[in-house]
């Protein structure tokens, strides 16, 4: 299955503990792209893949603006990101 994360508008949006906005884990196939992040988990994460096997992310074309990071890891293709 492909999970498809595409189009949203992320503003002002915060996790009450640790954990990122968006954590994919165990997800074989995801597109996240034009997304817009904005003042959104600030000094966490906003993003993060994990995997114990092989997968395919598409992350693309998405802004990151006073937001958290992204954890990446082999299986992420990043294109076009934008971070302010």
């Amino acid at each position: 299955p492909l999970l498809t994360f595409k189009g949203n508008n992320i503003i002002n949006s915060s996790t009450s503990n640790a954990e990122p906005i968006i954590h994919l884990f165990g997800t074989q196939y995801s597109l996240i792209e034009h997304n817009i992040f904005i003042n959104s988990n600030k000094d966490k994460l906003s993003i993060s893949f994990e995997d114990n096997v092989r997968a395919a992310h598409t992350l693309k074309g998405n802004t990151f603006q006073s937001s958290g990071g992204i954890m990446e890891n082999k299986f992420v293709e990043a294109k076009a990101n934008v971070v302010k």
